[in-house]
């Protein structure tokens, strides 16, 4: 469709198309679960309002919520994982996973010093959302954030995926103020890195 609509009638599209969407979606539900007693829905979406269905529709969100909840970390980082695993199994001898802090124990091993970004962290009187990491066996952090101690299970595949992935969602996440572009890469899931956890307590 792209030759008939052009490019920016494309783009155009989709900045409004998803909020929209969400947003109809979003009052539809409101009408019907908060109005339908009062209106009976009678006008609305999704029929006469039926007490019965509300609490069906609800219990079973609510169930569906505490299964997924527990891997909520692991469902959102799922582009992250499939990304590691790649490079895992392409460039490390024999597709192996390796500890950060194991590169620090071999007398033959450079100190290797992989680069990363932090997206939308912003100290008090900055003026940019992104700040450069760097991860290595001994710590990993940067001048903004400040530096921890590396924790026993941070992997090299990791590392190496959340600074692969710093081009992509530095450039989409911190660096433009496109707003539809971060929709979209938050709701298709589509971001290439991680959380990490900064545990300034660790082995103390």
């Amino acid at each position: 469709c792209l030759p008939f609509l052009g490019p920016d009638l494309l783009r155009g599209t989709l900045k409004v198309a998803g909020p929209l969407a969400l947003l109809g979606w979003t009052s539809a539900i409101v009408q019907y679960t908060v109005f339908g007693p009062i209106t009976g829905n009678r006008t609305g979406s999704y029929g006469a309002y039926d007490a019965g269905l509300v609490h069906w529709g609800t219990l079973w969100c609510l169930r569906g919520a505490v299964l997924v909840i527990p891997f909520y970390a692991d469902l959102r980082a799922g582009m992250h994982v499939y990304y590691k695993r790649c490079l895992t199994f392409n460039f490390f001898a024999r597709g192996r996973d390796v500890p950060m802090k194991d590169l620090g124990k071999h007398p033959y091993c450079p100190f290797l010093l992989v680069t990363g970004t932090s997206n939308d962290f912003q100290p008090p009187d900055d003026t940019d959302k992104i700040s450069e990491l760097s991860f290595s066996c001994l710590h990993f952090g940067g001048d903004e954030t400040g530096y921890v101690q590396t924790p026993e299970y941070r992997t090299l595949g990791k590392c190496t995926a959340i600074s692969g992935a710093g081009c992509l969602d530095a450039i989409s996440l911190s660096m433009t103020d496109t707003l539809y572009l971060r929709f979209w890469l938050e709701v298709l899931n589509l971001t290439w890195g991680d959380y990490i956890i900064y545990d300034h307590f660790f082995g103390s």
